[in-house]
């Protein structure tokens, strides 16, 4: 199946009611199984899925191997984003400084 439907289907996952966090993920993994390289774009839709609904642990999962692969402002941002929504303030304040140097 491509990697697009892939990231379909996962995101139908998360839109239910109740959210399947485990068929998503399932679905999800085969991007991340991906080559980073070539599915980039879709690595990042599946982070800023994850984060729109507040799963910021498991977005961190995806963002931090593609943050060390490709440094970006949006990446950090998103870095930022996530350690600010589970808790981790510290880290958070950091990333939100690298991200506007």
């Amino acid at each position: 199946m491509p990697l697009e439907v892939r990231l379909k289907l996962g995101r139908f996952r998360l839109a239910c009611d109740p959210v399947n966090v485990d068929l998503a993920s399932k679905h999800f993994a085969y991007v991340r199984n991906s080559d980073m390289q070539l599915s980039e774009s879709l690595w990042a839709e599946v982070i800023d899925a994850l984060m729109l609904h507040g799963l910021y642990s498991v977005a961190l999962a995806y963002l931090v191997p593609l943050t060390t692969e490709r440094t970006t402002g949006e990446n950090v941002l998103r870095l930022a984003n996530c350690y600010r929504g589970s808790g981790e303030t510290e880290r958070a304040e950091q990333k939100y400084r690298q991200a506007f140097e």
